[in-house]
């Protein structure tokens, strides 16, 4: 099956009115440090995230989380864990720049994501190369977002362990 992704304006039209399927992905390094990833765009403009984006139609998590995490690191990775849960993230639109206002109508108000947080683990070189949607990237041993959605996910991650001593 192929896998595509949507045009723009298509995608645009989307986001207006429907919820879209997201992946957000708790990377871990060999040394135990995580990937965080400064937000250059909507909806988190500002924010140390998670690597993520949308799941595409006929895609599996785990390929649609490979994908995303070498889209948007250039960094590959084995899935180690898929959430059973989802997290409704609802974010207002907020500023958008020029480069946003043309692709989403001055109607839409939200953001509207169902995402599964992902844990994998990176493989071979964790050299990032970010893409257009962020500006710089850290690995961190401590969650070093102030997000509550991102403590969200890491405490979703600290039951899958089995241990509230989980880092980060």
């Amino acid at each position: 099956m192929t896998v595509r992704k949507a045009p723009i304006d298509v995608f645009a039209s989307i986001v207006e009115y429907f919820p879209t399927v997201s992946l957000n992905l708790i990377v871990e390094n060999d040394r135990g440090e995580f990937l965080f990833v400064m937000r250059g765009n909507q909806p988190v403009k500002g924010y140390w995230w998670l690597p993520g984006g949308r799941m595409l139609s006929g895609e599996s998590i785990p390929d649609a989380a490979r994908r995303i995490l070498f889209e948007e690191t250039r960094i590959d990775g084995r899935v180690e864990w898929v959430s059973p849960e989802y997290v409704t993230e609802i974010f207002e639109v907020g500023e958008l720049d020029e480069r946003e206002r043309a692709i989403y109508s001055d109607d839409i108000e939200c953001f509207h994501y169902l995402t599964i947080p992902v844990y994998l683990k990176a493989e071979g070189s964790t050299d990032v190369a970010v893409d257009s949607q962020s500006k710089q990237f850290e690995w961190s041993r401590e969650n070093i977002s102030t997000h509550p959605y991102i403590a969200q996910y890491f405490d979703m991650w600290r039951r899958m362990r089995g241990s509230a001593q989980a880092q980060p």
